[in-house]
């Protein structure tokens, strides 16, 4: 569910987030990754069978997270 990510800074002013397992490329700053990052994680969880025990303790944390940052990015 989460794979090893890297922050690689450019020129002290571009950031790219690189995921070491999908090999996918995030050119971004930190808080529209950490956004990226638990939107696409959200989705892979509402795939899961409604079944599984930790489903909706885990959808209600992460949309919590995500309301978090998009404060942030607000201010």
């Amino acid at each position: 569910m989460f794979a090893p990510t890297y922050k690689i800074t450019v020129n002290d002013e571009r950031n790219y987030f690189i995921n070491a397992i999908e090999g996918h490329i995030f050119a971004s700053n930190d808080t529209e990754f950490i956004g990226d990052a638990i939107q696409s994680t959200l989705s892979k969880i509402k795939k899961l069978e409604d079944e599984v025990e930790w489903k909706d303790s885990i959808l209600q944390l992460l949309n919590q997270k995500l309301q978090v940052e998009g404060s942030r990015g607000e201010e």
